[in-house]
């Protein structure tokens, strides 16, 4: 999106584009300031002779003027965009449950609302629009754009002046479901670990050498963050190995749900795995102390019994620690070691006088 939209003439660029690429930064951000939102899709319902009456010029006005008097409807910080076709986006933090109360406030405002150009013409016209929200639509932009764009379709079905919200699905994405789904690809599942589904350590290693490569060409900072279950030989001697494989896919799922789209994950060893992300490794510090808390706060249920973890992380990085993907992971490694040996639950930052360990059952082609 980016590169389409620096590549495009200024007087060329989809504003559909900028505002896609705003709801990518704003799930970017998710891992900072975690929380829902939702996107609407509003399409003013003007007269089919309109434009024939007054002209193409006041229409271009009447647009403008209703651009403004929506962003005065909507709050400061809510997103309000004018895309072509006479469509109009807002990105606003309100939860899906909320959007019952938001859209009828929303229709009533507009009802209000009679909008004035300089020739002296004022019209008020209804106005249908469509409502999807995070996480229950989606976790991509794309995505959430799509079903987006077929809320504002149902409305449209509708008498005129009619919004539409998209339901929530009836569950949450089995993640099992999924996993089959991926395990069924031959392609998929040569890189997934079948237990996680995260990254192979292999697999981890060859994406980590090119995610390091893009983004040091582009002298963007990349950390990787090592994170070991406290403690696990102990639940390797009081529990067997189907309860072990469902601890360390719900312990991958936390990750999932608590990282970004451009994160990568992956298992590096039995009770090891890695994030890897573009950000300088104080800010990876931040984010794995959230991590940590999140999984501390977590009960894993197997059958009628709860059991609950900690995990340590050590983080190394790019340009601070090395420039190799190889020494990253083990100068994160060696700093995870050196963080469980202060107790559980600690995160730490590697420093030189760690000393690096070779990662435990890394297979000899991870590079």
């Amino acid at each position: 999106l980016t590169d389409r939209i620096q590549r495009a003439d200024p007087g060329e660029v989809d504003p559909e584009d900028v505002f896609q690429l705003r709801i990518v930064q704003e799930l970017g951000r998710l891992h900072q300031t975690p929380g829902p939102f939702s996107l609407m899709l509003l399409e003013p319902v003007l007269p089919t002779d309109f434009e024939f009456k007054h002209g193409a010029e006041a229409k271009e006005q009447w647009l403008e003027a209703f651009l403004e008097s929506l962003r005065g409807i909507m709050r400061a910080n809510d997103l309000v965009s004018r895309f072509e076709e006479n469509r109009f986006g807002i990105m606003a933090r309100f939860p899906h449950d909320r959007a019952e109360v938001v859209a009828k406030r929303l229709t009533e405002a507009l009802a209000k609302t009679s909008v004035r150009i300089d020739s002296g013409l004022d019209l008020r016209c209804p106005v249908n629009f469509g409502v999807v929200s995070y996480p229950e639509h989606g976790e991509r932009a794309a995505d959430l754009m799509d079903q987006l764009r077929g809320a504002l379709d149902q409305a449209r079905t509708r008498m005129p002046g009619s919004y539409c919200i998209l339901s929530a699905p009836a569950q949450p994405q089995d993640a099992k479901a999924a996993q089959t789904r991926e395990q069924s690809d031959p392609h998929v599942s040569a890189l997934l670990d079948e237990v996680t589904g995260v990254l192979r350590a292999d697999r981890f290693g060859t994406a980590m050498q090119k995610f390091l490569a893009r983004h040091r060409k582009d002298g963007i900072p990349v950390s990787t963050i090592y994170l070991s279950i406290d403690d696990f030989d102990q639940y390797l001697d009081h529990y067997d190995k189907p309860t072990i494989d469902q601890l360390l896919k719900g312990l991958a799922d936390i990750l999932h749900e608590h990282t970004r789209e451009t994160d990568v994950l992956g298992r590096i060893s039995t009770f090891d795995l890695a994030v890897l992300m573009d950000c300088a490794p104080v800010d990876a510090l931040s984010v794995a102390q959230r991590l940590a808390a999140e999984i501390k706060k977590t009960s894993f249920r197997f059958g009628s019994a709860n059991l609950r973890i900690t995990v340590s992380a050590g983080i190394a990085g790019y340009p601070d620690h090395t420039g190799q993907a190889r020494e990253m992971l083990s100068f994160a490694g060696a700093a995870g070691k050196a963080a469980r040996a202060r107790g559980r639950n600690v995160c730490m930052i590697y420093q030189p006088s760690m000393q690096p360990r070779e990662v435990r059952e890394r297979p000899v082609d991870v590079f």
